[in-house]
């Protein structure tokens, strides 16, 4: 039981346990010509991954417009505005 051990005796005793993480991917020169052909051929082909920007994304609730700031300070406490939430 716990009572019954010493205290801070576990920080003396060493501990082996499994983890459950994945190896990362050995990198050998075929890998490396692989990866670096897929490259050039997306870039004769012009096959690029441009990150689109959404201007009409989803909002959130309270989100304002663009360049809208209002630094009025809430009549509300931080639990108010929590069961408002709720």
């Amino acid at each position: 039981m716990a009572k019954d051990r010493p205290d801070n005796s576990l920080l003396e005793v060493h501990l082996d346990f499994d983890t459950a993480t994945r190896l990362p991917p050995t990198i050998t020169k075929e890998t490396s010509n692989t990866i670096e052909g897929l490259i050039k051929q997306r870039v004769l082909d012009e096959l690029f991954d441009d990150p689109v920007l959404i201007k009409g994304g989803p909002k959130r609730k309270g989100d304002k417009e663009d360049g809208d700031m209002d630094f009025a300070k809430s009549k509300k406490g931080l639990g108010e505005l929590y069961q408002d939430d709720l």
